[in-house]
């Protein structure tokens, strides 16, 4: 069965652009905004492996990220602005740790992926300052981190923040 969901990540990944310049800024943040769980990840070009995914979840706000081990401790926060002109849509975040300030460039995907409404987000991003990935995937030797999640609950009272 583990094929199968891999093979089906992997055509989500490649369609997973329809977060577009069709959607107003408010339409797309109101997409994103939310509980989401993270399904898969690839880092820099390496499988994360599922034991280390589970249990860990980010929040998205209207102009924050913020990530959580299984134990609900905070591991990562950035600030982020969308360029929802673009196709795919671009993310950028800045995230600031210890007084040093962090940016990242990325790109946006979602989908809806089955009839009973689940969401699945695709978030691509480099650790390269000033590189923006231009495609959902995370080659072998690359500084490009990939996860993809799905949201986890219904998150009106997160979107009214």
């Amino acid at each position: 069965m583990q094929p199968l969901r891999y093979l089906f990540a992997i055509a989500i990944c490649t369609t997973a652009s329809s977060l577009s310049f069709a959607d107003t800024p408010q339409e797309i943040i109101s997409k994103l905004t939310g509980r989401w769980t993270i399904d898969a990840g690839v880092n820099q070009g390496v499988t994360v492996p599922e034991s280390r995914l589970d249990g860990i979840y980010t929040v998205i706000t209207r102009d924050t990220i913020v990530s959580y081990d299984r134990e609900k401790n905070e591991t990562y926060r950035a600030k982020y602005t969308l360029n929802t002109a673009a196709d795919p849509v671009q993310i950028d975040m800045v995230s600031v740790q210890d007084g040093n300030e962090t940016k990242a460039l990325g790109i946006i995907g979602f989908e809806w992926i089955n009839l009973d409404g689940v969401k699945e987000l695709t978030l691509v991003y480099s650790l390269n300052p000033g590189e923006r990935p231009a495609e959902f995937e995370s080659p072998e030797g690359s500084k490009i981190m990939l996860f993809e999640m799905h949201e986890a609950v219904s998150t009106t009272a997160i979107a009214e923040r």
